[in-house]
């Protein structure tokens, strides 16, 4: 079975704070590492 989820126009507008931008991103980079985020990272 076939799902479509419509996404708003606006959402492809949409950024994160430069600061979380750059938080997430460390925290991906850990993941892709093999590394475990601890609790409060997750």
């Amino acid at each position: 079975m076939v799902e479509v989820v419509e996404i708003p126009v606006e959402l492809a507008q949409f950024q994160l704070p430069q600061a979380v931008q750059d938080r997430l991103q460390l925290l991906l980079g850990s993941q892709d590492q093999g590394q475990e985020l601890s609790p409060p990272e997750q």
